[in-house]
């Protein structure tokens, strides 16, 4: 799978946890986003690794280390993984990037549960015909901020878009 079909694949996983805001399968979304996200950079070195030749197998447990292994004495891949570590950091440098990329790890290696850091907030909407009462969910992304969880995924799907595009530019 390219980097652009994961992106695709997070963006659809985005969509469903729209539609799905105040139901019980948005968990199941989120953790399938979070997964998908996160991949997009590992699927990016996956299609250098073809534009390079270097013809790492897919079996290998520790893709990215070889990719730096085989870039060694490449200029061009050296120069691509120096701006892969840039563009990384400044995923990882974002606030919102860096709290995603944490959810992701302890969803993924320590808890099922994606909403451990979920605050939820009820307010009353009144229209003309009743009352209807509307919760919205929250990431605790800093002690100090609450992060509503649709502003999180589209933030993080955003950095993970700008780093593929930019890297695709300097790296055609």
């Amino acid at each position: 799978m390219t980097a652009n079909e994961k992106i695709k694949e997070s963006e659809f996983f985005l969509q469903k946890i729209k539609d799905h805001y105040r139901t019980e399968e948005v968990d199941h979304y989120l953790s399938a986003f979070l997964s998908a996200s996160r991949s997009i950079p590992y699927h990016l070195l996956q299609d250098y690794d073809q534009k390079f030749s270097f013809h790492i197998s897919i079996k290998i447990k520790k893709f990215e280390t070889q990719f730096r292994n085989k870039s060694k004495g490449n200029e061009i891949a050296e120069n691509f993984l120096n701006l892969y570590d840039r563009e990384i950091s400044k995923i990882n440098n974002d606030e919102i990037g860096h709290f995603m990329l944490m959810k992701r790890n302890i969803t993924v290696h320590r808890s099922n549960d994606p909403f451990d850091t979920l605050v939820l907030e009820s307010e009353i909407n009144e229209d003309e015909s009743k009352d209807v009462e509307i919760e919205t969910m929250y990431f605790q992304v800093t002690p100090e901020r609450l992060t509503e969880i649709v502003h999180c995924c589209q933030r993080f799907l955003e950095l993970m878009k700008n780093m593929v595009s930019h890297m695709r530019k300097k790296f055609p």
